[in-house]
C-alpha cells in the first residue's frame, strides 16, 4: 500500500492558496496564480515522491534474500560501471569530488566506534579483494595506486608533507616494535628486493636523480647535527696527505706499515707492532668458520650481527664490564665512549632468589632455556634468534669457560649425590681460574677436576693460592670483581673476538729479548702486537662496534695499570 494523504493534502494546498488568492484580488486570473505558486507546490510533490520511493526501496531490501542482494549489487555494479565507462573526463571528477565531499560529511559526523568499525571493515573487504585477484589485477592495482600517491604528494603543502612524514615514522615504529624476529628479517628481505628491482629498472636519469636526492639528505642531516660537526662542514678542505701503500712488512712479527712509519736506522723493523722484535706473543687460536662468515658476510643475518654485534657478545660473555656509557649525539659515525672507570665482575654458579640468569651461569642450563633467557633480555630484542642460537652451541662447543662452569656444575652434582648417600651436608665448593699452571700440580694439592683454564676444588684447603684468582662459587656470593691484570678477563668479556679463551697479558709475560734492562712485556706493548695490522686473519679488526669497545677497555686497563705502579712504587720513583 501507498499512502496518498500527504499528497492529497499537498494539492488541496495547491488549490485552497489559488482560490485565496483570487478572493483577496492579489492576482488578476488563476492562470497568473498558477504561475506563481505552481513551482513550490511542485517542488514540495518532488521531496515528497523521493520519500515514498526511498520509503519503498527500504522496505524491498529489508526482506529480499542473501541471493536476491547479491544479484542486485552485482546488477548495481555493472550499470556503475557501465555509466562510468562512458561519462566524460569532467563528469569523472565531478562524480568524485561530490563523493569525497559526502563522504568527508560522514567521517566529521561519526564518533569513535564508528570510525573503527568502519576501518575494521573497510580493511576486511581490501582483504577479500586482493585475496581474490590476480597477478595482473594487483600489479594495475599498484600501479593506480602508486598513481594517485603522486598526483596527492604533488598537491600538498609543506606543512601536511611533514605532517604526513611524522604520521608514517610513528606507524612505522609502531609496527616495528611489535614484530618478532622472524617477521623483522622477512620485511628486510622483501625491502631488499624490492630496492634491487627498483634500481636494476631505473634508467640513467632516475639513477642520477636518486643520488642527488641521497647526497642531498645527507647534508641536510649534517647540517641539523651538533656544532662538533661544524668543522667538517665547512668548505674548506686540508691539504692532501697520501702516504703510500701499508705494505712494508715487519721481518719480526709480519705487522704491515707505512714507509713513514720506520725510522732511519733500521729497516723492515718497528717498534709499534713488536718492539723491534723482543715482543713476540703466540698467535691466536683458529677462529671459528661460522662466525667468521657473520663478520665478513654481506647478508641480512650477517648485517643484523654485526649491527648489534655488542648485544651478542653481551648475551654469551661470561663476565660482565659495566661502565657509564655516553654515546655522542647526532648523525656521525658510530662512536664507543665512556666517562670514568671500567669494572669487570663475575658472579656465582647459580643465580640469587627471584634474579635471572645471565653471563656464565647460562652455560649450565639447556640450550633452549639459555637461548630463552638470553632472547628475554630486552637489551637482546634486535638480535636474531637463530643467529644467538648458533652462536650459543658454538661457545658450549669450543669455550674452556663454558667447559669449566658444566665441569664445575656436575661436581656439584656428584657431591649433593654423595652427601644425600652418606647423609651429611655437602661440602663447599670453589672453582678457581688461576693465572699459571702451578695449581695443576695434583700431587700438591690433589684436584679432583680440572681443565685447561680453572680448577674445581672441593672441601676447604688453605692452601689454594686465592691471591689475584677468579674465584667461584655455587651461589650466596656476592659479585666479584676481576683484576684488570688476570689474563683471563679479555676472553671472559670477549667471547666473540677470543671464543677459544686465548689468554690476556698477566705480569709474568717475558720479552723474547732478555738482554735488555726490561724483561717483561708491558700491558701497553701486548695490547701494540694484538691491535697490529697482519695479512692473517684477525677478528678484533672485524669486530665494528665491539673494537672500539675493547680498545677503549684496553686503553683504560692500561692507565689504571700505570697509575697503580705509581702508586706502589713511590719511593723508587
Amino acid at each position: 500500500m501507498t499512502d496518498t494523504s500527504k499528497g492529497s493534502t499537498a494539492d488541496h494546498e495547491y488549490e485552497k492558496s489559488i482560490s485565496t488568492a483570487h478572493a483577496e484580488g492579489n492576482i488578476s486570473d488563476l492562470s497568473n496564480a498558477g504561475n506563481q505558486l505552481a513551482p513550490e507546490a511542485l517542488h514540495g510533490n518532488h521531496d515528497l515522491k523521493t520519500l515514498r520511493r526511498s520509503e519503498r526501496i527500504r522496505q524491498r531490501r529489508a526482506q529480499e534474500s542473501e541471493e536476491s542482494r547479491k544479484e542486485r549489487l552485482q546488477r548495481d555494479a555493472a550499470r556503475h560501471r557501465l555509466r562510468r565507462l562512458q561519462e566524460s573526463e569532467q563528469q569523472t571528477q565531478e562524480r568524485r569530488r561530490k563523493g569525497a565531499s559526502r563522504e568527508r560529511q560522514r567521517r566529521e559526523q561519526e564518533t569513535n566506534e564508528e570510525r573503527h568499525e568502519r576501518q575494521v571493515e573497510d580493511a576486511s573487504r581490501a582483504r577479500q579483494r586482493r585475496g581474490q585477484e590476480t597477478n595482473e589485477q594487483r600489479h594495475e592495482r599498484q600501479v593506480e595506486d602508486a598513481s594517485r600517491v603522486r598526483q596527492r604528494r604533488k598537491q600538498e603543502t609543506n606543512e601536511e608533507r611533514y605532517e604526513r612524514q611524522v604520521e608514517d615514522a610513528s606507524r612505522a615504529r609502531q609496527r616495528r616494535q611489535q614484530e618478532t624476529g622472524e617477521e623483522r628479517r622477512e620485511r628486510q628481505l622483501k625491502n631488499a628486493s624490492r630496492e634491487r628491482q627498483r634500481r636494476q629498472q631505473e634508467t640513467d636519469d632516475e639513477q642520477l636523480e636518486r643520488q642527488v636526492k641521497n647526497a642531498f639528505r645527507q647534508r641536510r642531516r649534517r647540517q641539523q647535527s651538533s656544532s662538533l660537526y661544524a668543522a667538517a662542514l665547512r668548505d674548506e678542505f686540508p691539504a692532501e696527505i697520501y702516504h703510500g701503500r701499508m705494505d712494508n712488512i715487519c721481518q719480526h712479527c709480519n705487522a704491515l706499515h707505512f714507509k713513514e712509519e720506520c725510522t732511519s736506522d733500521r729497516h723492515d723493523e718497528f717498534k709499534q707492532c713488536c718492539h723491534y722484535g723482543s715482543v713476540q706473543l703466540p698467535e691466536l687460536l683458529p677462529y671459528p668458520d661460522e662466525i667468521k662468515a657473520l663478520l665478513q658476510g654481506t647478508d641480512v643475518e650477517s648485517k643484523n650481527f654485526r649491527e648489534n654485534i655488542r648485544s651478542y657478545n653481551s648475551a654469551l660473555a661470561f663476565a660482565s664490564m659495566g661502565a657509564e656509557i655516553d654515546l655522542p649525539q647526532g648523525f656521525g659515525p658510530y662512536c664507543f665512549r665512556i666517562h670514568g672507570q671500567i669494572y669487570h665482575r663475575i658472579g656465582p654458579l647459580h643465580p640469587g632468589p627471584g634474579q635471572r640468569a645471565h653471563f656464565g651461569q647460562l652455560y649450565i642450563l639447556d640450550s633452549s632455556l639459555a637461548l630463552k633467557e638470553r632472547m628475554g633480555n630486552a637489551a637482546n630484542e634486535n638480535c636474531n634468534e637463530t643467529t644467538m642460537s648458533k652462536l650459543g652451541d658454538i661457545m658450549k662447543r669450543i669455550s674452556p669457560y663454558a667447559a669449566a662452569y658444566k665441569m664445575m656444575h656436575e661436581v656439584e652434582q656428584e657431591e649433593i649425590d654423595r652427601a644425600k648417600r652418606e647423609k651429611r651436608a655437602p661440602p663447599p665448593l670453589r672453582m678457581i681460574f688461576d693465572i699459571n699452571r702451578r695449581i695443576h700440580d695434583r700431587r700438591l694439592y690433589n684436584l679432583p677436576t680440572a681443565n685447561e683454564v680453572a680448577a674445581v676444588f672441593v672441601g676447604e684447603d688453605s692452601e689454594v693460592p686465592t691471591y689475584r684468582h677468579i674465584a667461584i662459587h655455587p651461589r650466596g656470593q656476592s659479585l666479584q670483581t676481576i683484576h684488570i691484570i688476570d689474563p683471563n678477563c679479555d676472553s671472559m668479556i670477549y667471547p666473540l673476538l677470543f671464543p677459544r679463551g686465548d689468554k690476556g697479558w698477566y705480569p709474568e709475560l717475558e720479552k723474547t729479548d732478555q738482554s735488555r734492562n726490561r724483561k717483561r712485556v708491558s700491558m701497553l706493548q701486548f695490547y701494540s702486537y694484538r691491535l697490529a695490522i697482519r695479512p692473517t686473519f684477525s677478528a678484533i679488526h672485524y669486530g665494528g662496534k665491539l673494537f672500539q669497545q675493547y680498545i677503549v677497555d684496553a686503553y683504560v686497563k692500561t692507565e689504571q695499570n700505570r697509575l697503580e705502579f705509581h702508586r706502589q712504587n713511590q719511593k723508587a720513583l
